[in-house]
């Protein structure tokens, strides 16, 4: 919200640095899960994946000249076999903005 929808000179540090703190670490988890099964739940797309993905897309979708993420790359893998499916179209590919 910080970062997006409020006025730069409203916006608070710290709590900006709060949210990526934590934000980074459940992406961390995440990615590491995602390192031992392709999908939330295993080997195949279930209803699991929906909430993560709609949580990954705010993510992804920090303005990137703010601020530069660390390499996910199981959550990248996963993410971007989301953005494929058809289902996605008209809500994980439209701008925070």
């Amino acid at each position: 919200m910080q970062w997006v929808r409020t006025p730069p000179s409203e916006r608070q540090p710290a709590l900006i640095e709060a949210s990526v703190h934590a934000s980074e670490a459940l992406f961390a988890m995440l990615d590491a899960h995602l390192a031992q099964q392709p999908y939330m739940a295993g080997e195949r797309f279930t209803m699991a994946d929906i909430p993560v993905g709609c949580e990954a897309h705010r993510w992804f979708g920090l303005p990137a000249a703010e601020y530069h993420r660390p390499n996910w790359p199981n959550v990248e893998r996963w993410y971007a076999d989301l953005l494929s499916r058809p289902g996605t179209r008209g809500v994980l590919d439209l701008s925070l903005e």
